[in-house]
Formats: structure tokens, sequence, C-alpha cells
């Protein structure tokens, strides 16, 4: 029974990468099919939270006490989703100055971001494991991006906005396990996802009142949001409390190479062999980090 509901767990965390994965190639084709970032965006988070109220409303409630928020508390998701919000815009934004493939790579920047702010909130400095894979995965995105390839395409622009995506990322990965983790997740979600389409609205609410073409919602609202709003962050509570941090950040690493190989397969987007390398380094920098903590783990 125990290791049915732990295969069912890394199940759900597949799903979740495999989704976030898939999410640049649908964000890319809905640009050549001619919307701007600003109704991409707000396609997926309107469509994603209309989907996680109607769950919600339909969902069965089986303590009451975790469904309740208080007014502190729905504030604080609610800024959480603000970082899930600045995420979406700034990933957009960088695969569409940029490419699909790159900007998953870039996104993953939050892993050594994540040991930087660690470090400094802790007083800390960072072990040696740590530190070889910050450096690796920087190594690997060096490669990863083309940067030292003469006539590279990538621009400052899309390197910009991905790296800001990261930030938000690492900020976003700090509060999802600090502000209130003790409620419905499900409801949770609600009010996380008011935050996003708070911070959609105020970046890009100018933008809409002047473009917006509702179209796009049913075009590509769903599956933008069921991709990058629905499936991960469900999928991701659902399975990660069962089979811990470690194993899940190798998993989700998954959405690295699912990322690279439909922006090759569908975009045809080209992916050489010294990017090949530099996602092979990064996948194998976060997987070695995070067996060190599941080794941990395993022994207590």
């Amino acid at each position: 029974m125990k290791d049915k509901r732990m295969l069912t767990a890394i199940l759900f965390v597949i799903i979740g990468a495999f989704s976030f994965g898939l999410l640049g190639t649908f964000v890319k084709l809905a640009r050549q099919d001619g919307y701007d970032t600003a109704n991409i965006t707000f396609s997926q988070v309107a469509t994603g939270f209309i989907l996680i109220l109607l769950l919600n409303l339909l969902a069965r409630k089986k303590k009451a006490e975790d469904w309740k928020f208080t007014t502190g508390e729905k504030v604080k998701v609610a800024l959480h989703g603000v970082c899930v919000g600045l995420i979406n815009i700034f990933y957009f934004l960088s695969i569409w100055y940029g490419s699909a493939g790159t900007s998953i790579v870039l996104l993953t920047q939050s892993v050594w971001m994540g040991i930087l702010l660690e470090s400094i909130l802790t007083r800390k400095f960072p072990s040696p494991r740590k530190i070889i894979a910050a450096v690796v995965i920087l190594g690997g995105t060096v490669l990863a991006t083309n940067l030292l390839l003469a006539g590279s395409s990538i621009g400052l622009a899309a390197i910009g906005f991905g790296l800001l995506a990261a930030v938000a990322s690492t900020c976003s990965i700090y509060l999802s396990s600090r502000v209130v983790v003790n409620k419905s997740p499900l409801r949770r979600t609600l009010f996380l996802n008011m935050g996003c389409l708070l911070a959609v609205l105020i970046i890009w609410g100018p933008s809409l009142l002047q473009s917006f073409d509702a179209a796009v919602l049913w075009k590509w609202g769903l599956a933008l949001a069921l991709l990058g709003m629905v499936l991960p962050p469900l999928m991701y509570v659902k399975g990660m409390p069962v089979i811990g941090v470690g194993l899940s950040g190798i998993i989700t690493s998954l959405q690295i190479p699912v990322g690279a190989i439909f922006a090759c397969l569908v975009l045809r987007e080209n992916i050489n062999v010294y990017q090949w390398t530099g996602i092979l380094l990064i996948i194998g920098a976060i997987v070695w980090l995070n067996i060190g903590l599941l080794r941990k783990t395993n022994t207590q």
C-alpha cells in the first residue's frame, strides 16, 4: 500500500513537470498564431482562475476548518500569487524575445539563486556540494544558451527576462513552504491565482484595454491554463509531500529536457550539441544536488 502511494505520488510530480515543460512550446505556438504576450498571459491566468474556482465549488470539503482562511492568510497567499504572476510574465517575455528551449534553461537558474537566498537568510556559507552544483549549473547555462558561440541569436532581453523569471521563481519556492501551508491546497491555489491574476492585470492592463482579443481565451486559454496554472501546482501539492524535497527536485528537472525536446520537434528550434551538453550538465547538477538531500532524508 505504501509503495503504491509512493508510485502514485511520483506519477503526480512527473505529470506536473511534463506539463510545465510543454508550456513554453504552447506559448510560442500562440505567438505564431498572432497573439502578443499580454493576450497570451491573460488568457492563461484568467482561464486558470476560472478552472480552479470551479474545482473549489465542486470539491467535497472534508474538514471545514481547512477551507477557512482569515483575511491575513488570504492576503499572504495572494502576495505569493503575485510572485507566480511575475514568473509567467517574465517567462513568457523571455520566450517572446528568445526561444522556448533557452527560456526554460534560464528559468532553472532559480536552483543556484535558491542556494544563494538560503545562505543569506541563514547566514551560513553553502556546503561544497551546493557550490559545485551551482557552478556546474552556471557552466551548463552558458553552453545551453549558446553564449560562447559567435553569432549567437539569443538577445539580452531574452536573457534578462529569463533571469527575472528565475528570481520570481526563487521567491515563490521560498514562500510555498512558509505561507499558509496547513490549509486546503485547492482553496490555497484559488487565492494564489487571485494574486497571480492581479499581477497580470496591473502589468498588462493598459495593453489589454487597447488590444485584447477574446478569441485567445478559447483558442489557447484552456491549454495554457492546464499546463501552467492547474496541473503543475495541483500535481506538486499532491505528490511532493509524499516523496520529499530531494526526489521532487530530481523529477521536476524533467521539465528541462521536455521543454527542449518539444521545442525541437514542434517548433523546429535548432538545438546543437553544445546546448544539449549544457542541458545535461544542468540536469546532472540538479540530480546530484538532490541525491545528497534524498540520502540524508532516508537515513533520518
